[in-house]
């Protein structure tokens, strides 16, 4: 039985752009805000991919799905993380109406995350989290 919720993963900035670092988190902290006016239940992860620091935004339950779609292409992102309650995890483009498997979010140790490069961490729960190929 499955007792965690449906998860939606995604950046609402480019952590690369460093032209544009101003403009760039100012769309992260806009689309943060709408979810929150919205009463959606968020949180806020911080985190690196492939060795780049990286803030993104999960939200609770694949109800919210158009709205993070929505936030997602006004910020320039190609996709964004569908994770299931058995954290069974797609990524899902926004550019080509693809849908991929990319693994299973599984919490790891803080050594093992900085070890594999890319992670997502949650600060309310002290929790460090990546894709890996098995349950």
């Amino acid at each position: 039985m499955n007792t965690k919720p449906n998860v939606l993963i995604f950046n609402a900035y480019d952590a690369l752009d460093v032209e544009n670092v101003d403009k760039t988190i100012l769309q992260h902290y806009s689309a943060l805000q709408e979810l929150q006016r919205q009463g959606v239940p968020v949180v806020e992860l911080l985190g690196r991919n492939n060795g780049t620091s990286q803030m993104s935004i999960l939200v609770v339950g694949f109800q919210h799905t158009d709205l993070v779609e929505t936030l997602a292409k006004q910020s320039g992102q190609d996709s964004y993380l569908r994770s299931h309650g058995d954290r069974y995890t797609e990524r899902v483009s926004l550019k080509k109406a693809h849908v991929e498997s990319v693994g299973y979010l599984k919490p790891i140790s803080e050594d093992g995350a900085w070890l594999k490069g890319t992670y997502a961490y949650n600060p309310q729960t002290n929790t460090f989290y990546a894709l890996e190929s098995r349950p």
